[in-house]
């Protein structure tokens, strides 16, 4: 058991390079004995007749940004992105000086007792936070994923962002590294329909050989699928706004109608999963 969350747990994110490493972020509410943080763990070894479990930092964010709604960590470690419930997002960059001292942490943890392990995580301040408004996202940040998840460091495409604010009608491809809190660097937005005022919706993010495919559950019961990868970006149109692109594909079933929470991908691609409001599941598989 994982404890030190008091509050609804909104998102769980393994790290695909520490897989022992689980990132969780929590619903608390902001007061004089609540603070708003998301957790690192180290949930142990699988193969332990004993807990070895323990919290190794908190990722404090700061007073002024919402509540954290989703988050995302690369495959690197370097950098972890925290949603939020009103636009915000919080970023976090992990030097290799953090980096040891939680893997340091994770070995002197076998000699420390309970109390020691559970209740001294490290504390990790932010770096910048992308505010919430017309440049970002002006309201519930639905889901976010640091693209990269494969370990391909060649790809143009390592280490950028996706992320989709509910009530923005576009799901956005950005570069963190040349993005500011007043200038965003988006390379591709993907159309998205109305939110009707739902949020909580999940995307998942499919990388496989050199392509890299986003799907997403909408509010009537269909799977949009995206092509992020075919090198396209996005063009300032003369009103101001950016060229949007449609899904490549669009799934529906007869009998799926209701908003879709989240969706799910085999590893060869050839089955989607996806749960809606009313917990019916659908499958979609593909045939030869």
């Amino acid at each position: 058991y994982l404890f030190g969350h008091r509050q609804p747990v909104l998102k769980l994110v393994f790290s695909k390079s520490e897989p022992r490493w689980l990132f969780i972020s929590d619903h608390r509410v902001l007061g004089v004995s609540a603070d708003n943080t998301v957790r690192l763990w180290d949930v142990g070894s699988p193969t332990s007749r004993t807990d070895d479990s323990m919290c190794l930092a908190k990722f404090t964010l700061p007073t002024d940004v919402g509540v954290p709604s989703t988050l995302s960590v690369s495959y690197d470690l370097s950098t972890v992105i925290v949603g939020c419930d009103n636009g915000d997002m919080v970023r976090y960059d992990l030097s290799d000086k953090i980096l040891v001292k939680l893997r340091q942490k994770m070995e002197q943890a076998k000699k420390q007792d309970a109390a020691e392990k559970w209740f001294n995580p490290m504390t990790v301040e932010s770096t910048m936070t992308y505010p919430s408004g017309d440049e970002w996202h002006a309201g519930y940040v639905d889901d976010i994923c640091i693209l990269g998840q494969d370990g391909d460091t060649k790809n143009p495409l390592y280490n950028k962002v996706l992320s989709r604010g509910a009530n923005d009608l576009e799901i956005l491809l950005w570069n963190p590294d040349e993005s500011t809190p007043k200038d965003a660097e988006i390379e591709k937005s993907f159309d998205w329909p109305d939110s009707a005022e739902c949020t909580g919706l999940r995307f998942k993010v499919v990388e496989r050989e050199d392509t890299k495919a986003l799907i997403a559950g909408e509010y009537e019961g269909q799977i949009h699928i995206y092509n992020i990868s075919d090198g396209k970006k996005s063009k300032m149109l003369d009103d101001g706004s950016m060229e949007l692109f449609h899904p490549t594909t669009v799934l529906s079933h007869p009998k799926s109608s209701q908003l879709i929470r989240d969706v799910c991908c085999s590893t060869d691609t050839r089955t989607i999963v996806a749960v809606d409001n009313n917990n019916t599941a659908f499958v979609w598989t593909t045939v030869d």
